[in-house]
Parts: C-alpha cells; structure tokens; sequence
C-alpha cells in the first residue's frame, strides 16, 4: 500500500520542503532586532546623580538617548557583563557634587534597537560598554 507521499513526484515534494523553509525563514526574520551601536564621549559631569537616581543624556546623529536610573545589560572595563544597575564607567566620583567636582571626560558605547509603536519610533539603549 503507497502512502499519498509516496504517489507525488519527487519534485513536488523538494519544492513544498523548499517552499515552507523560505517561509519560516521570512516569519522568524520578521520578529528579529538588530543593534546599533553608538560610540560617543561626554563630560564626565554630564551624569546627573542624586544618590539612587542617575540621568544621563546623550546625542548622536538626529537622536537623543536617555539612560535612567538602571541600564538592562552593561560591560565593565575589564570586559565582565552585568545585568542591570547604573555602569561604573558613567558613574561621577563625586555624585552629589557639581561639574567642578567631576571633571574629565568618559567614551563608551552603547547598542540600541529600533522599536515601532503606534506610527513611531522609539530606540531604547539595550547595552553599554565602558570598554570604548
């Protein structure tokens, strides 16, 4: 007894395997992100710093980056990454102090991802990297 496999040309049978690839390819692609990375060097007394809140702002290109209190991965200088937290590398010696007191400049990297919501674009830093 031939099985309905059995009675399609191989052909068809290489074609409809070839066909669902392409498309499962194509449907994975759809969901995926690619990073961008960001080299940029700000003044050290750019971070503001309250104790437990942390701002920072930076540019690059046509857009502003914020980075709020927490960053969801970082690398350190010696190359250990972190989950969360605020990266030392953006971190003032002197938190409470002003610009006087936190002198010098720090160049890091960061990734984001371009997200799409309700017509716009958003681009959340998803990676910083005090190794730069």
């Amino acid at each position: 007894m031939k099985t309905w496999l059995g009675r399609l040309p191989a052909a068809a049978v290489v074609g409809g395997v070839a066909l669902a690839g392409v498309g499962g390819y194509a449907l994975g692609s759809m969901g995926t992100a690619t990073a961008h990375w960001h080299g940029v060097t700000i003044k050290r007394a750019a971070v503001v710093s309250n104790g437990d809140h942390r701002l920072l702002t930076v540019r690059d290109k046509d857009w502003s980056y914020g980075l709020v209190d927490s960053v969801t991965h970082w690398i350190d200088r010696e190359g250990s990454l972190h989950q969360g937290g605020w990266p030392s590398c953006l971190e003032p010696a002197h938190p409470m102090g002003g610009p006087e007191a936190n002198p010098g400049v720090v160049a890091f990297r960061f990734a984001s991802v371009k997200t799409k919501l309700d017509g716009g674009e958003l681009r959340p830093v998803v990676l910083v990297d005090c190794r730069a």
